[in-house]
């Protein structure tokens, strides 16, 4: 009978566990869900969300990772040259990759405060964990063309030139049949999973089409 019973107790239990919770919330914060809520969401999908998105949310301030390292050899080819990649790496593995035009950086501009109020402003929210921040060489037409390719690619200028070294040789430009100019970008299979994998667009696992307007634009601010 002892056993019985603690069998008994156990499986009620696991049914209370699994039964549907009720939590009473003001008319103001129902409404607040309202608006949160896509097509015919419950309360309990908008609460998931919002429980998803804090999760996510890294406690810790995004780590700055230089290069040059050192800060003030990084200021001072900063101020040289006034380009630098910034690659914004996410909790959930994704990424952000912006060229900072730093034309108004000054001598006794601050570095970080530049950064903490511009591409790193709300971090927290956006997820942020690390910033890798590379000063590009000086600025020419082909480097120019590099990092358009770089950006319609998805990859960092690093990636993109070790990624060239895998690329087949085809022809330039193709149009398709609405006469829409593009690149075909092919890489041989032996190239690295890590770059392949970060390739945006990529079909039948290697080559992507790239619109040449983003490519051939005569705007030499365009990148």
């Amino acid at each position: 009978m002892i056993k019985a019973a603690i069998k008994y107790d156990a499986v009620m239990i696991g049914v209370l566990k699994n039964m549907a919770k009720t939590i009473e919330v003001s008319d103001t914060t129902f409404s607040q869900l309202e608006k949160l809520a896509t097509g015919f969401d419950r309360p309990d999908n908008v609460i998931q969300r919002l429980l998803l998105q804090t999760s996510a949310m890294p406690e810790k301030k995004p780590k700055l990772i230089f290069d040059p390292r050192d800060e003030d050899e990084f200021k001072k080819r900063l101020l040289q040259n006034r380009y630098v990649e910034v690659t914004l790496n996410k909790v959930d593995g994704s990424r952000e990759i912006h060229i900072w035009n730093a034309d108004r950086f000054r001598d006794d501009s601050s570095l970080r405060g530049n950064l903490w109020s511009g591409y790193l402003r709300g971090w927290k929210k956006r997820s942020i964990i690390s910033a890798e921040l590379v000063v590009l060489p000086e600025k020419t037409e082909a480097l120019i063309r590099e990092l358009r390719f770089a950006k319609a690619l998805g990859l960092t200028l690093a990636e993109f030139r070790v990624a060239r070294a895998y690329e087949e040789p085809k022809p330039n430009v193709w149009c398709d049949s609405q006469q829409v100019a593009n690149y075909q970008y092919e890489f041989r299979h032996d190239c690295s999973p890590d770059i392949l994998k970060r390739v945006v667009g990529l079909k039948d696992g290697h080559y992507v089409r790239i619109d040449a307007s983003l490519i051939d634009e005569q705007s030499p601010t365009l990148i």
